[in-house]
Order: C-alpha cells, then sequence, then structure tokens
C-alpha cells in the first residue's frame, strides 16, 4: 500500500531534521519557519565532505581538511525588503576543529556574544562555537541593522547543539589568559600555521598542534610534537636553518633558547620544553625568559611526557 503524498512529505521532513547521532541533515538546528517573524529561507546548500564544495571554495579545502569538516550547511535568509542574512554551519570531527576553525575566523574587535562555549559579535555578525560545531551568522551589507534576527537565529542554534566543548589543552599553557580568547589562533597543521607564520626558509612542520597568539608587544608560537624525540629533531632543524640564513646578522644564547636578530633589530627566540617548541617575535625581549619558564612550569605540570 502506497502513502499518500501529504504523508510521506511529513515523514521524510522527520527523518531529516530530528536530532541523533548521525543526522542526515543539519536543518534541524535552524529556528522553525514560525519564528522567523517575515524572514524566510531562499537557499539552501549542505555538502556532505569536503570533495563536494564547490569551486568558489577550493581555496578552503585544505583548511577544512586539516581542521576535520565533517558537514557543512549554507542557507541564506531573506525579508520583504530584500535584506539578505547567511548562516553557515560546520560539523566538525572533535571539539579541536570547531575550536580552531573559530579561532582563525574571530576578530580582535567587536565583543563578546554569549553564545556557545566562546563567541563574538560586531557589525551584523554573531560567530560562535560550541562541542562539534562552528556557526557563522551575518548580514550581506556587514550593518548592524539586522542585529535582531542574526541573534534569534545564533540563539536557536545555540540551544539545540546540547553537548559543550573543550578547548584544546595546549591553550592551557599560554600566559596572559586574559587575553587568550581574543587573541589566540589554534592550527592542527601547516595551512592552519600558514596564514600566521613565514620565516622564509623553509616549513616548521612535524608537528601534532599549535597555537598562535598575539599579545601586542610580543607574539608567541608554541607546537606540539609526537615525543621529546620527534621535538628535538625538528628544534635542531629549524635552528640549524635559521643559523644560515642571510637575514639573521646576530645569533645569541641565554637559557631559555637561541636568540635570533635581523638587520631592523628585531628577535626571534626559540626554545624547547619536553614535548614542546617555543617561539617568541617582538622587540619586548625582556619578557621571553620569563614567558618560557611559565610555559615550560605548566607543561610539565599538567601534561605526561611520552618518551621519545
Amino acid at each position: 500500500m502506497s502513502l499518500p503524498l501529504a504523508v510521506f512529505i511529513v515523514l521524510l521532513r522527520i527523518v531529516i531534521l530530528q536530532p541523533g547521532d548521525n543526522h542526515l541533515s543539519l536543518l534541524w538546528l535552524l529556528p522553525a519557519d514560525s519564528e522567523m517573524n517575515g524572514w524566510y529561507l531562499f537557499d539552501t546548500a549542505e555538502y556532505d565532505s569536503i570533495s563536494d564544495l564547490p569551486d568558489n571554495w577550493c581555496d578552503l579545502t585544505g583548511i577544512y581538511t586539516e581542521y576535520g569538516l565533517n558537514k557543512l550547511l549554507v542557507v541564506k535568509y531573506r525579508d520583504i525588503n530584500n535584506q539578505v542574512v547567511n548562516v553557515e554551519i560546520y560539523h566538525m570531527n572533535d571539539n579541536s576543529g570547531a575550536y580552531g576553525l573559530y579561532s582563525i575566523s574571530q576578530k580582535t574587535r567587536g565583543g563578546q556574544a554569549g553564545y556557545g562555549d566562546e563567541s563574538f559579535q560586531d557589525r551584523g555578525l554573531v560567530y560562535f562555537w560550541k562541542g562539534n560545531y562552528h556557526v557563522r551568522i551575518y548580514s550581506d551589507t556587514g550593518s548592524s541593522e539586522n542585529q535582531e534576527i542574526i541573534f534569534q537565529i545564533a540563539a536557536s542554534v545555540n540551544k539545540k547543539i546540547e553537548d559543550e566543548g573543550i578547548r584544546p589543552e595546549i591553550i592551557e599553557l599560554l600566559p596572559d589568559e586574559s587575553f587568550v580568547t581574543e587573541r589566540t589562533r589554534y592550527f592542527m597543521g601547516n595551512e592552519g600555521l600558514g596564514l600566521y607564520l613565514s620565516l622564509d626558509h623553509g616549513d616548521i612542520s612535524g608537528f601534532t598542534e599549535g597555537v598562535f597568539s598575539d599579545f601586542g608587544t610580543y607574539q608567541l608560537f608554541l607546537f606540539k610534537y609526537e615525543n621529546t624525540n620527534e621535538q628535538e629533531i625538528w628544534f635542531d632543524k629549524i635552528t640549524g636553518n635559521l643559523t644560515n640564513y642571510r637575514n639573521y646578522v646576530e645569533l645569541s644564547e641565554n637559557d631559555n633558547g637561541y636568540i635570533f636578530t635581523d638587520q631592523e633589530g628585531n628577535s626571534i627566540v626559540f626554545g624547547s620544553t619536553g614535548r614542546y617548541i617555543m617561539i617568541f617575535i617582538g622587540r619586548d625581549i625582556a619578557r621571553q625568559p620569563e614567558i618560557f619558564e611559565r610555559i615550560e612550569d605548566a607543561s610539565f605540570e599538567n601534561h605526561t611526557e611520552i618518551p621519545g
């Protein structure tokens, strides 16, 4: 016996929109049509794998692969005045991927928005991450005119994502905790690292994860390796390459690492401890020993070393 068409459509919508361990769609995270106050959904695209992304997203496939994108929902809402609000929901493989994608998306201006595990808002946008999800909601114009509906969508999506997330442990090793939320970028490979560091002498590679923070007077990079042996191999390779690089005119040492100085007086300091390589960049060189010592103490307190 065949089902009436109307019954079939209702059952199909239930299958698509109900949450579960293996969602067929991310549409269930969106507000119900009746909650949208004159806004309607007019464009929807969902991608079940990175290989399905359209050509205009190709430049980002390396980033998405590195952070572990599992599924992506992209929708547009429009009102009677033809104003448009965009929603992008990224379902990642784990908390670290969701946090990482959020971290490279956030801006230092704006303020906290109060959604998810961490969030920020600016004129015409709200970004947040929660559990295994990273969410971006923004207007086409970049103005604050549609902020109310943006907040409404954010609240709905946030409420439906029940599981909270945990930031990667490496974040907790950073000093100046009050700045970490808005100034920290987390990467899981060279695609993410390449957004923030270029030493022009060859790649820093082999790490399992890393973090970058800009504290104004200095910048700090921290790389984690599989074990101490891997760290030592890469530390010798990186510092060896820099020693032979012509842009650095002076090399010195202190108790915490190697100090390279370029022709303009800028310093870059490399240090290591356990499974970690630390890089300090900036003119505020007096702060470097203290910062490296704090990271070293925190790494031994919070992490079990894996022998090489």
